[in-house]
């Protein structure tokens, strides 16, 4: 079980979730997840700081585009296709020669 001051909660204006960060104590890598307002709830009764900050943008940006599902059979090709010398010409067709 973590200690309480091993969490870094962050809180987002507008937003009914927040992102726990913490250490893994077992691979001593830092690793986030969302938690709920219920869960952020119980998490501050128990004595928590919370860190509240302004809503990430990214949050409310729309992709211009939608591109389609890589399959198996296209990461294999783009595989093959990195073993090339000119690689980043093939995926770039508007790059200038050079």
């Amino acid at each position: 079980m973590l200690p309480l001051d091993a969490l870094h909660v962050e809180c987002f204006v507008g937003l009914a979730r927040a992102s726990v960060a913490f250490v893994c104590r077992r691979c001593a890598r830092r690793d986030a997840a969302w938690i709920d307002a219920g869960e952020l709830c119980a998490i501050a009764a128990a004595g928590v700081v919370l860190h509240v900050s302004a809503r990430p943008s990214e949050i409310d940006e729309h992709p211009s585009f939608v591109a389609p599902v890589l399959s198996g059979d296209d990461l294999i090709d783009f595989h093959f296709l990195l073993e090339r010398a000119d690689w980043f010409e093939q995926v770039d067709p508007h790059r200038e020669a050079g």
